[in-house]
């Protein structure tokens, strides 16, 4: 399927008793690095167990192969459905808070649901891993926006950041909730930004007002399927002080993953 940092994943199927695809990973034997890394992984991944965490099958480790199977993920990563361009079906809006919610909710376990707590210090959109259900799955194995987000929440056009495709999809009160919990994770200084289970809550609340904001249009208007708010409420002309503003992380310290939900 893909040559990876440290080998290459092979799909494949399991006959016990149905059918099952897997993703197979084989470790380049001269990779010393690539050795390491298995291993880590492998020791977390036999102690980890979480519904957003892509679930391990099996392993072969000996002188002659060194193997991960995984349970095969068939809608892919998440940055493959943002970022290719003339995408026929692009994600809905709350599909994508629901991925959301998904990542915060396993890095809540990673953070505070172990013995020892996991600082997981790789997350991206090519380790956002989607199934049938579009369920996201985290993998342990970029645009930077920061700064464009910085000039348009000064500005009071944080709309500009949008995925064109949602523009009229977002609730505003569900909008302003995502922005508010968006702009306070990447602050420089750990004491200013959120714990990740109030990521969690947040998103979770963010949530309730976009189904909310919904609900109500649908009693308006029995027979839509679509819904278009007003984009005009999108501005968020609110702009932290300036000292805050040296406070936030540079594009070198965080990749806003959080963002690229957009």
């Amino acid at each position: 399927m893909q040559l990876g940092d440290y080998g290459k994943v092979y799909k494949g199927f399991i006959d016990d008793p149905t059918t099952i695809s897997v993703a197979i990973k084989r470790v380049n034997i001269d990779s010393r690095a690539g050795f390491h890394e298995l291993t880590t992984e492998l020791l977390l991944l036999c102690q980890l167990r979480h519904s957003n965490l892509v679930p391990l099958i099996g392993y072969c480790l000996d002188d002659q192969q060194m193997i991960l199977v995984y349970q095969f993920m068939f809608n892919g990563n998440l940055g493959d459905h943002l970022y290719v361009t003339n995408h026929d079906n692009p994600l809905p809006w709350k599909q994508r808070l629901r991925i959301s919610i998904g990542v915060a909710r396993v890095l809540h376990y990673f953070h505070t649901g172990l013995k020892h707590t996991i600082i997981h210090s790789n997350v991206k959109l090519s380790n956002i891993l989607l199934d049938e259900k579009w369920e996201p799955k985290k993998t342990l194995e970029k645009r930077h926006l920061l700064e464009w987000v910085r000039k348009c929440k000064r500005e009071g056009t944080i709309n500009e950041i949008v995925d064109p495709y949602l523009m009229g999809k977002i609730a505003p009160e569900c909008f302003k909730k995502y922005v508010d919990i968006a702009t306070s994770c990447v602050q420089k200084k750990g004491k200013n930004r959120p714990t990740i289970g109030e990521v969690e809550v947040i998103l979770e609340h963010a949530m309730e007002l976009q189904e909310s904001a919904d609900a109500a249009m649908k009693d308006v208007d029995p027979g839509g399927d679509h819904y278009n708010y007003p984009i005009v409420e999108y501005t968020c002309s609110a702009s932290p002080p300036e000292s805050e503003l040296e406070e936030s992380v540079s594009d070198s310290d965080i990749t806003a993953t959080i963002w690229e939900n957009f």
